[in-house]
């Protein structure tokens, strides 16, 4: 859905864990260029992984968990082999057989279907007030007419 977003802190790219990941998929190199280009894949492949939990996993107490999920799958959806157990050895994901579970994913994000069911659509709402305005508009310019008439009799 178009309006469904997930919290990504500024700082993130100095995060020791993202740092880490870069470091674990893309051996330390001399070149600055391809240091820098490891952690913004990183920080990419995190968000595609963070935005496909938003949108597919349970919430259970503060962590979401995907169902019939593997690690094989993290790494599709990151587009980079190993990326799930990067994300296993900085404590950002939690495999078990059948699920994978996002610890504190939840205390950053509402996961998108429970915004949905808890909040309004925009688009109701803001076709709600341009009706609401249209008709306010129409009435108070029918009553500027009426009051213009009795002024001004013809």
């Amino acid at each position: 859905m178009a309006g469904d977003w997930i919290k990504v802190r500024t700082g993130l790219r100095r995060d020791p864990r993202v740092l880490k990941i870069a470091s674990l998929l893309a051996p330390r190199t001399a070149r600055i260029c391809a240091r820098t280009c490891a952690i913004a894949r990183t920080i990419c492949a995190l968000v595609d992984v963070w935005s496909f939990a938003n949108e597919r996993a349970k919430a259970v107490g503060v962590d979401a968990v995907l169902e019939h999920s593997t690690p094989q799958m993290i790494d599709e959806i990151a587009g980079w082999k190993g990326f799930a157990a990067a994300m296993v050895k900085v404590d950002w994901m939690v495999v078990s057989p059948g699920e994978i579970r996002l610890p504190r994913f939840l205390r950053h994000n509402r996961l998108a279907r429970n915004r949905r069911a808890s909040e309004p659509p925009r688009r109701m709402a803001t076709e709600t007030s341009d009706t609401v305005l249209r008709v306010a508009s129409a009435l108070a310019i029918r009553q500027w007419l009426e009051q213009h008439a009795r002024k001004n009799p013809r």
